[in-house]
This record gives C-alpha cells, structure tokens and sequence, in this order.
C-alpha cells in the first residue's frame, strides 16, 4: 500500500514544520446492490480513520483523484462520490491540512472497489421428486448460476437477507410450501471485502392436478398446463382423413389440423393421463385480387380491386389493426384484406400500392379508347398529339413502350399475355394512365 507523507519549511521560521501523523485506511470494499454499476459514497466516512488522535477541529480532511491535485489542493473532490464497477482498484488521495497553518499536511492514499453483485437469473419451476408433493431437490438450477458464487437456500426471504437459518440439505428438501429462496452471493476474494448478493424466488411444484386450456388459431393448437408437468401429447381421435393414434410428442403446438373434432391425450410427470377435445372449423378463403395494384392521388381502401364477400382490411399480415374503407392509400404500402368470418381467424390478401403520378392538363381532355377490354389492337385517340405510350404489367414492369407523335394510334396488343395492364399515354407536359383488361 502506497502512503506519502508531504513536508514544508514554514515561511515564518528556519525550523521543520512537525510532521502531522495520520492513519492509512485498509482497502475499501463496496457492493453494487442495485445492479446499475455505481456505487455513491460519503468521504466524510473515512475522515475519523484517517484523522486517528488528531483533533478534528484542528484539521480538515479533503480528497482528490490525482496526487498532483492533493499536493497543491486543486480541484476538490465532492464528498458525496460516485464509483464505478471495476475489475481494478480506484485510488483516490486524502489530504490532512492543518487549519492553523495550511502549509503544514500531509496525505494518503485510499485503495477503493466495487463489487458487482450477482446476475438474476429466471429460475425454472421445481418439480416434486416422487410426485407426493412435498421432497424437492432444491439444487437442480444452480448450473444456471455462475460457479464462482456460492449459493444457498432458505424458508424465508429474511432469512436469505440476513445469511441465517439457511436449509441443511438442499438436495432432499421436505416442505409443504409452494416456494424457498434462494442467496446466490459473489465469493469475497480478502477477508474485509463484503459478500455481495442477490436474492431469488424459487417456485416449488407439488404435481397437483394438471388444468389444461387450449388457444385455436386457424388450423394450429397450442395447449397451456397448469398446475401439473405434462411430459407427452398425442391425438388418439379425429377426422376420418387422419390416422390415430398419433406419436407422443413433448411439444405441446399442433399444426395443420384439418378440420374436425379431435381427442388429444395428455400425459403427466406422475403418470396421470387427461383427454382434451377441440374443435377445428375450416377458416373462410381470403378475397381474390391483384397483390400489386395502382392508385392516383386521393383515392382509397375503396378504390381497390378485390373480390370476396364481407371484406375488411389490416393493416398487418396477422392481427393488427382494422382499416376503415375510406383509409386514403399511401405509396408502398401493403394491406391486407379478409373475408370477416366471426370468431374464426381467416387468410388474407396482401395487396400492395403503387401511386400513378398523373398530370391532366387539357392536353389530354380528350383522351378516349376502346375496346377495353382488348383481344389485340387498342385505339387510342386525343385532340392533342400523343407522344408516346408505354404499357406496364401489374408488377411495374415495362412491357412495351412507342413513340407516336399523332392524335391517334393502334397499339397492338396481341403480343402480351392476358391479364391486367396499365398504359400510360404522355402528351406534352401531361400523362395519363389507364387500366386495361387483355384478352
């Protein structure tokens, strides 16, 4: 340990100023209890230590980070501190002055850590050893604690606080009571240096009987058990299309479930077994339409092309939230429609948008076309010269684009694939686009 002692001739006189005996504190240890990584001390704590037989009237205590700092009393520490968690040692230098004469101190050097406490763990539930309700091992989570910890079990969480009455034989233990706590406490490396620790519930399961629920989404299952250890699942019974038994399963999710009653046989840790019957109900198809559809400026939910009875739309693949029909369309965007079928959870259309820039000027006023639909040849005709035409997929994929330059056109057609497209007529600074059906 480091202790330096600071001697001055005074100004007044040729003789030694007399040397100030002071204490050197032992190291200092501190938990971080809270976990936030700091610890606030009171240096006023270390003042009588380090004072010993000094009159505290006569000589004031000050701290400071550097020894530079103490040696010329600059830049005084508060005496409420904050220190951090450190793998090392924080010094801090104290500084004796007497009041009677300042130029007269001496100095010492406090070696200060803090101590993280323990990380809190989730601790899984304990079963029951023989499935009577009442030995449990109560050691069977502490490979989730780290092994440099010691770790100890208690009836009441006063006692785990205060470190007493701690339980003799943790691995058999006898109790009626559905919980013990646990003190899981970091090993203090020196004498001095404090335990630091947290205090955990351990939740005790006495196998009572097991409460089952189901949760029905379209055609998957989860069951929930309380209560209980279910160790297997299988179905022994359901519709005629399936074979049944089923192999046991530890998973308790069921999927692609066709629909129709079902007999589902649970087996739990002591060896009782439970039937569970749910019914599945054929989920309503979503609506049909275009998955990549345009839009001008303005228009809605309304505007889009779907087909299905009672449909509303989310705005999200599952779940979400309902969308009201006149919700204005924003470019990019992906909703989703589905054909309201009550309680039961159905399929859905996602549709994405795109928006149409359109500028109508009187240029294209006039702008007419048919047949729509077309098998092969699309006329196209306006007052003001079309400059050109170019034809989209419903993807926005450009599958055709001519220059034109006259009031009226052919745009032949015959080469695409049917389905829906949009063309796009531009004359002069104005465009247009049209939705077109080919046959």
């Amino acid at each position: 340990m480091k202790h330096f002692y600071l001697f001055l001739l005074s100004l007044m006189a040729f003789t030694a100023t007399a040397q100030i005996e002071i204490n050197v504190p032992p190291p200092s240890y501190y938990c971080d209890q809270d976990g936030n990584g700091t610890v606030t001390i009171d240096l006023n704590d270390y003042n009588a230590y380090i004072l010993g037989s000094n009159n505290p009237e006569e000589y004031s205590v000050s701290y400071f980070l550097t020894e530079d700092d103490a040696r010329h009393n600059t830049s005084v520490l508060p005496y409420l501190y904050t220190l951090y968690v450190s793998a090392t040692p924080q010094e801090l230098f104290a500084r004796v002055t007497e009041i009677a004469n300042t130029d007269n101190f001496a100095g010492t050097i406090l070696d200060i850590r803090v101590v993280p406490i323990p990380d809190a763990v989730t601790l899984p539930v304990i079963n029951s050893l023989y499935c009577t309700g009442s030995e449990y091992d109560l050691t069977l989570n502490n490979g989730l604690h780290n092994p440099l910890h010691e770790v100890s079990f208690y009836s009441t969480e006063t006692d785990a606080s205060a470190g007493t009455n701690a339980i003799a034989n943790p691995d058999f233990y006898v109790t009626n009571e559905q919980s013990v706590w646990v003190r899981v406490a970091s090993v203090p490396s020196v004498a001095t240096a404090p335990a630091c620790f947290i205090i955990l519930q351990q939740r005790l399961n006495p196998y009572g009987i097991l409460q089952l629920s189901a949760v029905v989404a379209g055609n998957t299952v989860t069951f929930i058990a309380t209560g209980g250890t279910p160790v297997s699942y299988s179905i022994i019974s359901g519709p005629q299309q399936g074979s049944y038994p089923t192999p046991a399963q530890t998973s308790n999710v069921f999927t692609d479930l066709a629909p129709g009653m079902y007999s589902i046989q649970v087996l739990d840790y002591c060896g009782n077994m439970y039937t569970y019957s749910i019914m599945i109900v054929a989920s309503p198809e979503p609506p049909t339409g275009e998955t990549s559809q345009t839009f001008t400026e303005g228009q809605t939910l309304a505007d889009l092309e779907v087909s299905g009875d009672n449909v509303v739309w989310y705005d999200a693949a599952t779940e979400g939230n309902v969308l009201p029909i006149t919700t204005p369309l924003t470019d990019g965007t992906t909703y989703y429609a589905e054909r309201a079928g009550g309680r039961l959870r159905a399929l859905r259309l996602a549709v994405t948008v795109h928006l149409v820039l359109s500028n109508n000027s009187n240029a294209l006023q006039t702008l007419t076309y048919y047949p729509n639909p077309v098998k092969n040849m699309l006329n196209v005709k306006n007052a003001a010269p079309i400059n050109s035409i170019a034809v989209y997929s419903t993807i926005g994929q450009q599958v055709m684009h001519n220059t034109i330059n006259a009031t009226e056109t052919n745009l032949d057609l015959s080469s695409l694939s049917n389905g829906i497209y949009f063309v796009k007529v531009q004359a002069g600074e104005s465009s247009k686009t049209i939705r077109v059906v080919k046959e």
